[in-house]
């Protein structure tokens, strides 16, 4: 069972490995054309274009968002509970 998930990893890390270089070879290539230069490759940092907000940001925005609101509202107090006794006896309603 172990050997099966073993073989399995190791395809899946053969496969990301070769996806890798298959990127760099294609970087390697871009900057080698005259319209491409190395800027132009660097991963973006800071600025998000809002016209192409894709789902994995959608999402992980959601989840910031609701893990921000989680951790603020367990500091908000809870309802508020009001009791009343009846002046003749001394159950509560």
């Amino acid at each position: 069972m172990r050997s099966v998930e073993l073989e399995r990893l190791t395809a899946e890390g053969i496969t990301l490995i070769e996806r890798r270089n298959t990127m760099e070879l294609f970087r390697t290539w871009l900057s080698s054309t005259s319209s491409f230069t190395p800027a132009r490759l660097a991963p973006r940092s800071g600025h998000v274009n809002h016209r192409a907000l894709t789902s994995a940001m959608i999402d992980s925005r959601d989840f910031l968002a609701a893990k921000r609101r989680a951790e603020t509202e367990m500091m908000m107090p809870g309802p508020k509970i009001a009791l009343t006794a009846d002046s003749n006896s001394t159950t509560f309603r």
